[in-house]
């Protein structure tokens, strides 16, 4: 089963197109945000807008359009050899990237002009 992101509607109507290539998200046909590569180890927030000239920009601007939620890395303790005094170690490894726990949210565009 392929993970996908969670899509909330922060409103009801008409909503920019957005599509998902591997960990890539598109929005509309200007912003493209490669996911993992924004992820730290706090959450993450990304504001897509509009700007008064109809432009996508990521950050704030006249109407917002979407917004995207990273959350933070998750680790994992691999138990490794003693140290020289044979206390246990343990090596900590970052997990892989999980898309399914970031949120797309999707505001009504109905009445903005986007420039695409």
């Amino acid at each position: 089963m392929a993970k996908t992101i969670k899509v909330l509607d922060k409103n009801e109507g008409k909503k920019i197109g957005y599509e998902l290539d591997g960990t890539t998200l598109w929005i509309g046909d200007s912003i493209a945000v490669k996911l993992p590569k924004l992820q730290t180890d706090d959450t993450v927030t990304k504001d897509i807008c509009a700007d008064s000239d109809g432009n996508l920009v990521m950050g704030l601007g006249k109407n917002y359009v979407a917004q995207i939620e990273i959350p933070p890395k998750e680790y994992e303790y691999i138990e490794g050899e003693p140290d020289s005094e044979g206390n246990p170690t343990a090596e900590k490894v970052q997990k892989d990237f999980d898309l399914s726990k970031c949120t797309l949210t999707l505001w009504n565009i109905e009445e903005v002009y986007i420039n695409e």
